[in-house]
């Protein structure tokens, strides 16, 4: 059953207890472009197409997401942030030795029993 909204865009579907609305946009004229979860999606699907073993198995899905969400955070650098990492926003107090961030991190994952 659809039932009109008085949203421009919105359609509202109700099928038994659940109530669905979905929002038609054109991204053509930059209304609702999901640009930045499009491209999470893709870097996640290239960097897992390689991994054979991975398929089915929740613990190496969550180790997959968990070093994604590390890099995102804690390695790469954006323009938007002046050419910081968001960890360097955050946590002003952490600084990192040397180039190799990823092994800084292990380390201070070790030293504090993360």
């Amino acid at each position: 059953m659809r039932e009109e909204n008085p949203v421009k865009g919105f359609s509202i579907f109700k099928e038994g207890k659940y109530k669905i609305e979905h929002k038609v946009v054109n991204a053509s004229k930059g209304e609702g472009f999901n640009i930045g979860v499009e491209r999470m999606h893709n870097t996640i699907r290239q960097r897992t197409k390689t991994f054979r073993g991975f398929h089915g198995s929740i613990e190496s899905a969550y180790a997959v997401m968990k070093g994604i969400e590390i890099y995102y955070n804690f390695i790469r650098r954006y323009e938007a942030l002046k050419n910081k990492t968001p960890s360097e926003l955050a946590i002003p107090d952490l600084k990192f030795e040397t180039p190799n961030r990823w092994l800084e991190l292990i380390e201070l994952s070790n030293k504090f029993n993360y």
